[in-house]
């Protein structure tokens, strides 16, 4: 399997996270951890199922995925080919129009979330294109053309921006003093905004950022620690929580993403 990420350009860093390019010669299963966006994906080679609720359904072709606070499951077909757009959670409603709330904890074709013509011209303008620079041109394109700045929550986006930077370890009283907001507003606005609060949020940011880390030889102990954990014990839990599997399991085995 071939993964390769790309930061977004300056023009599109209000909206999107990172783009990704996933290309698979065999037949590829791996579990995805929570990332603390939206994405978008656009298949434009072979075919995928998800796992979930004990059972595996096709995925659709142009997908989007909200919010989620477990991982998940994929089974990629041989050559299968996928780009996504990992979008800031503040800003996915500048393109779908629509709360992270709403999506949270789902993934559904995304012409159930936009008009089908608009859906249809993105997966072409993907399809279009032979390589990785054109698919992430093609996508970076269509979201700028069909995106509303205005539908942007600043005070959210600035606090998104502070727990991501922090490695998920801001204490919320201190990003609530500095949004000039009691935590109960924060926690409220959180929670309408994006079906979770902040505090859930800052775990999954701090757990991936911790993940990431990682290198094959490292010491579990001390990565832990680095990624603000208040020991092993509690690194552990929190990846079996959200997983399913112990920590040494999941980073040795290197099947997740």
């Amino acid at each position: 399997m071939r993964m390769a990420r790309f930061c977004a350009p300056e023009r599109l860093a209000h909206l999107v996270q990172s783009f990704s390019v996933v290309e698979t010669e065999a037949e590829a299963t791996r579990l995805l951890v929570p990332v603390p966006g939206i994405a978008v994906a656009v298949r434009y080679a072979g075919a995928a199922r998800l796992h979930a609720q004990g059972t595996w359904r096709a995925l659709p072709d142009v997908a989007v995925s909200g919010l989620q606070d477990r991982a998940r499951t994929i089974r990629t077909a041989a050559g299968g080919g996928l780009v996504v757009a990992q979008l800031h959670p503040a800003a996915a409603a500048a393109f779908l129009g629509t709360a992270p709330a709403a999506l949270a904890g789902r993934t559904l074709a995304l012409q159930g979330v936009l008009p089908v013509a608009l859906t249809a011209a993105l997966a072409d303008a993907i399809a279009a294109r032979s390589d990785d620079a054109g698919r992430i041109a093609a996508f970076e394109t269509f979201l700028l053309a069909h995106s509303r700045a205005d539908r942007i929550d600043p005070l959210l986006h600035a606090a998104v921006g502070s727990i991501t930077r922090s490695g998920g370890v801001l204490r919320i009283a201190e990003l609530a003093a500095q949004l000039a907001l009691s935590e109960d507003a924060l926690e409220k606005r959180f929670t309408r905004v994006f079906g979770m609060g902040p505090k859930r949020l800052a775990r999954l940011v701090r757990l991936r950022s911790t993940l990431r880390a990682y290198r094959p030889g490292a010491q579990l102990t001390q990565l832990a620690h680095a990624g603000g954990f208040f020991d092993q014990s509690h690194f552990n839990r929190e990846v079996r929580r959200v997983t399913g599997v112990a920590p040494s399991q999941l980073l040795r085995a290197g099947v997740h993403c």
